[in-house]
């Protein structure tokens, strides 16, 4: 089986082909700067190579983002996304089109599951639902809303245990000032360890069982749940400051409830966030270990 990856965060699609080469060999991932190149070039590609499947993620990941960059982001999560996808035609790949849960509006009372009607209220939720609309018209395609993305190298979690080391250093001088972690407190989703991705987009392409998909890890999370959980995992102390979305940014566009889960529950086997997010920190203690012994 060859999977091709088209992603522009190169750390991501590192990540995604590490973990599919556990388990399947023929992985081939595009340049950090394939966005760069005229889409042509990965058409040609993709009909030359023919692959069994294609992972597109898009070019725009965030709300903040999309919003600053609504032509540039129309033209990644959504034009781009039809010509690939014709290229997928071509070639008889499998499209595999990565979405996210901005595609709803926050405002359900409960998880959002694959049926459940899409309504955006972001430039980014918007790119990502049109996206998934040209994907939905190919018979060979698979739209997947992951929960929060992590466990690459300069995800979220690494970012800011980084940072909470240096606070935690700050504070122990004695300073006249405490440094603290601001986090959201008021939006929650599923954490998703990008590993269990992996292994979740690799078991419904031998499935052949093409349609919209929900992958999480169980259990939902704000921002400041999963710092408060790696900083604990690492006994670091440092103090924290919950903040509202809507004190930082237009509150307007972005939804407060992500959460996600599943009608495919005989398909879709999940693990609580927690449990995945130790698998993550365990896995880095491993790798930091071996380079200090590495390095001596």
């Amino acid at each position: 089986m060859r999977i091709l990856i088209l992603e522009s965060n190169l750390n991501v699609a590192s990540s995604l082909e590490k973990a599919l080469n556990e388990i399947e060999r023929d992985i081939a991932i595009a340049p950090k700067d394939f966005n760069d190149y005229p889409i042509r070039v990965w058409e040609d590609y993709i009909e030359r190579i023919r692959p069994t499947a294609v992972i597109y993620r898009g070019g725009i990941h965030d709300v903040n983002t999309g919003q600053k960059n609504k032509d540039l982001c129309e033209i990644l999560n959504v034009f781009n996304t039809g010509k690939l996808l014709e290229a997928a035609k071509k070639a008889g790949s499998a499209f595999i089109y990565v979405s996210t849960a901005n595609v709803f509006d926050g405002k359900k009372d409960g998880s959002y599951v694959e049926n459940d009607m899409t309504h955006p209220i972001n430039e980014y939720g918007m790119s990502k639902a049109k996206g998934e609309a040209l994907a939905r018209n190919y018979e060979k395609s698979y739209i997947i809303r992951p929960g929060w993305l992590y466990g690459f190298s300069d995800d979220i979690i690494m970012k800011t245990l980084a940072k909470a080391q240096s606070f935690e250093e700050f504070n122990k001088r004695g300073n006249n000032r405490v440094k603290k972690i601001i986090a959201n407190c008021n939006i929650y989703s599923n954490p998703l360890y990008i590993n269990d991705l992996a292994y979740d987009i690799y078991f419904m392409l031998l499935k052949e069982k093409y349609g919209t998909y929900h992958f999480f890890n169980d259990g939902s999370a704000s921002k400041i749940d999963l710092y408060r959980y790696a900083t604990n995992f690492f006994g670091i102390k440092v103090p924290f400051e919950e903040r509202d979305t809507g004190e930082s940014f237009d509150s307007q566009i972005y939804p407060e409830n992500l959460r996600l889960s599943t009608v495919y529950t005989d398909d879709i086997i999940s693990r609580s966030w927690q449990d995945a997010m130790d698998d993550y920190l365990f896995d880095f203690v491993r790798h930091e270990r071996i380079m200090q012994l590495k390095n001596k």
